[in-house]
């Protein structure tokens, strides 16, 4: 499932990306959840990922707070 949005950083345009799939890990089918960001800054062009299996609480945890941080 893949779900786009706009959103800002710096109050300039951005792109939300969440996608959530699953992978084959140690021979079982593991659900994760990947977050994605793209942004310009300076001339540069920016694709912040951050990967975690889902019903992971830290790693939820650890991306919302680098996501609210980056907006």
């Amino acid at each position: 499932q893949t779900k786009v949005y706009d959103t800002t950083v710096k109050g300039q345009a951005a792109v939300s990306v969440d996608n959530t799939y699953e992978e084959p890990l140690n021979g079982k089918k593991t659900s994760l959840v990947v977050r994605s960001i793209f942004f310009e800054d300076n001339d540069q062009v920016w694709h912040v990922m951050y990967m975690y299996k889902s019903g992971d609480a830290l790693g939820k945890e650890v991306t919302d707070y680098i996501f609210g941080k980056i907006k």
